[in-house]
């Protein structure tokens, strides 16, 4: 995918754009728990995937993004139409500043996977919490935990590409 993103990259440089950039997240998970008084009211679990693209075009910004990674071209080339449009109507023309060709990667430190951590000790925990909260005078308890994870590929049209493993515990 990402020498498809490149190849993309190139092109819509190669159609007049001054900057490309493609953000491909290939997941991103999450699962939520929810407690109610002692009620395990939400138990939810979510997966997603897509492409954002910006082109920058005769100084004007266009923008575009899909969930359907299957023809990551039209994304490329909604984006390109976009700028062209906004750029029949800019005043002030954006100009990009220099910056360093960035090639890296990022993983969140976490010692603990949460999504390696069984449903029964996650709901455990919020129980273990909900009981403390439970004293005279506290009439509504609610308890949550959310965890996300995710991969980000930042691409851009002059060479720069990031990689971010994302693991995130609310």
């Amino acid at each position: 995918m990402e020498e498809h993103i490149k190849a993309h990259l190139n092109r819509i440089r190669g159609l007049g754009a001054s900057y490309v950039d493609c953000r491909w997240v290939p997941f991103e998970e999450s699962n939520e728990l929810t407690m109610w008084n002692g009620n395990l009211k939400q138990a939810s679990a979510s997966h997603e995937s897509g492409v954002g693209i910006r082109v920058l075009y005769n100084g004007a910004w266009g923008f575009s993004a899909s969930s359907d990674v299957g023809d990551v071209g039209a994304v490329f080339d909604k984006a390109l139409a976009n700028a062209r449009v906004a750029a029949k109507r800019v005043t002030f023309p954006v100009r990009l500043a220099e910056k360093d060709i960035v090639q890296d990667s990022f993983t969140s430190p976490n010692v603990i996977d949460p999504f390696e951590v069984p449903l029964a000790e996650k709901v455990a925990f919020l129980q273990a919490v909900d009981e403390m909260l439970d004293a005279p005078g506290v009439f509504q308890r609610i308890g949550s935990l959310d965890f996300v994870r995710k991969q980000i590929n930042f691409l851009d049209s002059e060479g720069s590409h990031v990689q971010k493993h994302i693991t995130e515990v609310f």
